[in-house]
C-alpha cells in the first residue's frame, strides 16, 4: 500500500497523471496540463509564442522536482504593490484587498508583464499556490524552506537518556 502512495507522490510532483492513495475513491487526477491562453484586451497571446509557454510549463512541472523551487519561481515572476486607486464602498468601508500583483512571464532576457488568467494557464497553478508562495516570502526575497517531514518523532527519547539506559542494562 505504501508504494503506491510514493508512487502516486512522485507522480503528482511531476505533474503527471497519477492514481488517488485514498483506497476508496479509487480517482485517477489526469495531471497538469498546459491551459489556454488568455482573451483578454492586453493581447497577452501575442505577447508570449506558444512554444515559449510550453518550455515555461515543462520547466515548471517536469524539470523541477521541488516544491520550494517552484515557489522561489512564482515569487520572482509575481510583483506586489500597494493598490492604485481605493474608491469608497458602502457607509465609506475601505475594501479588503490592500495590494495588487502584477504577474510576469520570462520572455529571453525580459519579464513580459501579462494577466493572471495568462500566467496561471501557462504554468498550470491556482490562485491559491501564488497566494501561498506569496505568504511564504521572507524580507530577503527567498522562500520559507518546507517543513513537512522534517520534524523529529515525538516519542523519541534524548540521547542521554538513551546512553544511560544502555549503560544501565550492560
Amino acid at each position: 500500500m505504501s508504494w503506491k502512495r510514493i508512487a502516486a507522490k512522485k507522480a503528482r510532483l511531476k505533474g503527471s497523471p497519477y492514481k488517488s492513495a485514498v483506497a476508496k475513491k479509487n480517482l485517477i487526477n489526469e495531471g497538469r496540463k498546459l491551459k489556454p491562453p488568455c482573451s483578454c484586451p492586453r493581447k497577452c497571446d501575442e505577447k508570449i509564442p506558444e512554444s515559449i509557454r510550453q518550455n515555461i510549463f515543462r520547466d515548471f512541472w517536469k524539470d523541477t522536482f521541488n516544491w520550494d523551487h517552484r515557489r522561489q519561481f512564482v515569487i520572482s515572476m509575481v510583483d506586489e504593490q500597494t493598490k492604485n486607486r481605493s474608491r469608497p464602498r458602502n457607509n465609506n468601508q475601505a475594501g479588503r484587498r490592500t495590494k495588487s500583483k502584477i504577474y510576469h512571464l520570462q520572455l529571453l532576457e525580459s519579464k513580459i508583464v501579462v494577466c493572471k488568467i495568462m500566467f496561471l494557464n501557462t504554468i498550470g497553478i491556482t490562485e491559491k499556490f501564488v497566494r501561498v508562495a506569496l505568504s511564504k516570502k521572507k524580507e530577503s526575497g527567498f522562500v520559507i524552506p518546507d517543513k513537512r517531514g522534517k520534524h523529529p518523532p515525538k516519542n523519541k527519547l534524548p540521547e542521554e537518556i538513551r546512553l544511560s539506559v544502555k549503560s544501565h542494562i550492560s
